[in-house]
């Protein structure tokens, strides 16, 4: 065997770990700028190690053995593949869309196809309705919300703006703090939520509701 096809021979595999290792450098890079205010838990149950976290396509950050700002050290990152709106039609009181998700499966039973429904009831409340069209009979708890405002609604206390790649809803309230009330009813969520305090400053608070 020749020193030359030697030579050739190590080249050929050190760009092959190269290549093989550029996406796991390039998602590193990613997680470590994620801001830790909006690093979402990608692993909120019990037990979690860098194996499964990153077989879930998530960044693993370990924290200081000292640190306990209680920040998740498996967290999604900004390319993660999430929900995206392949069709929409507008409605008398707002629109229907469907979604799709692609791989990878976060849940092992994870919904692919989802059916959401944006609602204006009336000028101080905004209904948001997710729904799995082959499941159409499936069981929803009843809540009595109040009557709807039969005539059209004017002084609406808040803006909507959507998102369709990926999927997003911006919600902007009109309304004092004080008079707010927030409910979630059976569905866990994972969001982030701006505001300003009494001088101006902007303030970012992260919620994660099971």
């Amino acid at each position: 065997m020749s020193l030359i096809f030697l030579h050739k021979l190590s080249i050929l595999l050190l760009l092959f770990l190269l290549k093989s290792t550029r996406p796991t450098l390039n998602l590193f890079k990613q997680c470590e700028k994620i801001p830790k205010v909006e690093r979402l838990d990608c692993h909120p149950d019990q037990h979690a190690s860098r194996s499964v976290c990153e077989s879930r396509g998530c960044c693993w950050i370990p924290k200081p053995i000292l640190d306990d700002d209680a920040l998740p050290i498996c967290f999604f990152p900004k390319s993660y593949p999430t929900y995206q709106i392949y069709s929409s039609q507008k409605t008398e009181r707002g629109l229907i869309a469907q979604l799709y998700k692609s791989n990878p499966k976060y849940y092992r039973n994870e919904i692919k196809n989802i059916s959401f429904e944006l609602r204006q009831e009336t000028s101080t409340r905004l209904r948001l309705r997710f729904t799995i069209p082959s499941q159409l009979n499936r069981w929803e708890p009843s809540i009595l919300l109040g009557r709807l405002e039969d005539t059209p609604i004017a002084n609406v206390q808040y803006n909507v703006s959507m998102e369709s790649s990926p999927f997003g809803l911006k919600i902007s309230l009109f309304v004092a703090l004080m008079k707010l009330m927030f409910s979630i009813e059976f569905q866990p969520i994972l969001t982030s939520i701006k505001v300003r305090d009494m001088n101006g400053k902007l303030l970012k608070m992260k919620i994660e509701v099971f």
